[in-house]
């Protein structure tokens, strides 16, 4: 689908048609959207990361990409708001990363890296049971604290304006965060952890004040 948008031939659909168009309006480079891709096809075939870094550098290639994207689609350079997107993206998907564990676990994958396994004493047979276990806890605390200091360094960059209705993903992970936090991190806890029509509400009243 890439090579046909940028081949000026692309196929009938709604999402790439969509695509195209933008890009005849606007320079999009085709390096984020390489990186996404395959970053996630290395989720598909690679072990788990070996370090919570690997793991950092795999939601810069795919959430911090995505957010590069959209700095372009607004008409940004991504280099001038690079520090700024790929905080937010690595918090942002960190931040999904966490929940979605007992999801893939059920699939017998996992994202929680190896040194994180290692020093919390998790259990990956365990996890992968879908069985409660206090380590499972201190793992999720582990990936939540590193979100919250990429957000917090997002935060001392300031943001275009044109930039922030795709930045307010930042402030969703920072709500999610709190709900991790507010059920001790237990995923099995999903009444706690899952959002609520609050969270967009706040989100909403954000947008009307122009912040993210």
């Amino acid at each position: 689908a890439i090579d046909g948008i940028y081949a000026g031939a692309p196929r009938r659909h709604a999402v790439v048609t969509s695509l195209a168009d933008l890009l005849a309006r606007r320079r999009l480079g085709r390096g984020h959207f390489e990186r996404m891709i395959d970053a996630r096809e290395c989720e598909l075939i690679d072990p788990p990361p070996a370090t919570l870094a690997g793991l950092e550098s795999y939601a810069a290639d795919t959430s911090g990409s995505l957010l590069a994207l959209a700095a372009e689609a607004s008409g940004l350079e991504a280099e001038a708001v690079g520090d700024l997107t790929r905080a937010v993206g690595i918090a942002v998907a960190l931040t999904g990363i966490a929940r979605a564990t007992l999801y893939r676990a059920q699939h017998q994958r996992r994202m929680i890296p190896d040194d994180v396994v290692a020093t919390t004493g998790l259990s990956v047979d365990v996890l992968f049971a879908l069985k409660p276990q206090p380590a499972l806890a201190h793992a999720i605390e582990r990936l939540a604290g590193a979100a919250r200091g990429h957000l917090a360094a997002a935060r001392k960059v300031k943001a275009p304006a044109a930039l922030a209705p795709a930045l307010r993903i930042g402030t969703l992970a920072k709500l999610q965060l709190g709900r991790l936090e507010r059920s001790r991190y237990d995923l099995f806890d999903a009444k706690s952890i899952e959002g609520s029509p609050l969270d967009l509400w706040r989100l909403m009243l954000k947008r009307s004040r122009g912040a993210w």
